[in-house]
């Protein structure tokens, strides 16, 4: 989360340029204290219009990546339970923007213990990479 004390380093340096187009604007000589409020209120204004915006777009990052994580599951458990590594990507191809979300989503499955990773070289050929559920204990 980005804090409030990371966006305001440069308030007075902002205030100071915005107060100064102001005072052109108005084709005055000097930056007045009018000037400098209204400068201040629009940078506070905007402070808070981005510092709103990164929180909303980084919530919604979060819930994208667990929806992806849930999605990755019920593919799993849609295919018998277990999955090779080329299956989930090709399920994937038409659905996620970037390739590098399905396996980050993956790693952490695999590292939440909600999926197991294992190697089939019973093939002849180069090891499989497949994903399987956890057996459920009773």
């Amino acid at each position: 989360m980005i804090a409030r004390e990371n966006c305001s380093g440069a308030h007075p340096e902002k205030m100071v340029r915005i107060a100064t187009s102001i005072a052109a604007g108005c084709f005055s000589k000097t930056v007045d204290r009018d000037h400098m409020e209204w400068a201040h209120q629009f940078v506070m204004r905007s402070e808070e219009t981005l510092l709103a915006g990164i929180e909303e777009h980084m919530e919604e990052e979060k819930l994208e990546f667990a929806e992806l994580c849930k999605e990755i599951m019920r593919r799993v458990r849609q295919w018998g339970g277990k999955m090779t590594k080329r299956d989930i990507g090709r399920s994937f191809q038409n659905n996620v923007v970037y390739a590098h979300h399905i396996w980050n989503a993956v790693d952490h499955l695999v590292n939440t213990e909600q999926l197991l990773e294992w190697r089939n070289a019973s093939t002849g050929g180069r090891p499989s990479i497949w994903y399987s559920l956890p057996e459920r204990k009773m």
